[in-house]
């Protein structure tokens, strides 16, 4: 009877654990999974990626962001803003981009991703390059 026990016992922590694990996979991560977006800022100076007001990303000088909060299978209307010092607006385009994390066709410098913004330049009037 204790060997029957055991056995049901182990069998419902085996299940647990497979359950913990499967539910862990699916789950969306915001570690950057390169197949969704890239935000490249090339300039010395800050840059603001506003989504229609429903998400702001602030990127910092000469770096490259990986984003994929934004909502999938939409064109978003987005304002890019080039920040000097002080929060001073030195530039500002209006850009549209289709968020399709499903393809893997774009590239932004040297990595794949499902679609990107890039600004670049070191003054204004600055380049604004979007894909998806």
């Amino acid at each position: 009877m204790k060997i029957h026990g055991l056995k049901i016992g182990v069998a419902c922590v085996l299940v647990l654990l497979m359950s913990i694990l499967m539910l862990s996979c699916s789950k969306d991560s915001d570690t950057g999974d390169p197949r969704e977006g890239l935000i490249t800022n090339e300039t010395p100076h800050q840059v603001q990626i506003n989504f229609e007001s429903l998400k702001v990303v602030e990127v910092a000088p000469n770096t490259v962001v990986r984003e994929n909060a934004v909502e999938s299978r939409i064109t978003y209307s987005v304002q890019i803003t080039v920040l000097g010092d002080g929060g001073a607006i030195l530039d500002a385009r209006q850009l549209s981009v289709y968020i399709d994390k499903d393809a893997n066709d774009q590239v932004a410098g040297s990595v794949t991703c499902s679609w990107y913004i890039r600004v670049f330049g070191t003054t204004a009037p600055f380049g604004y390059e979007a894909g998806s």
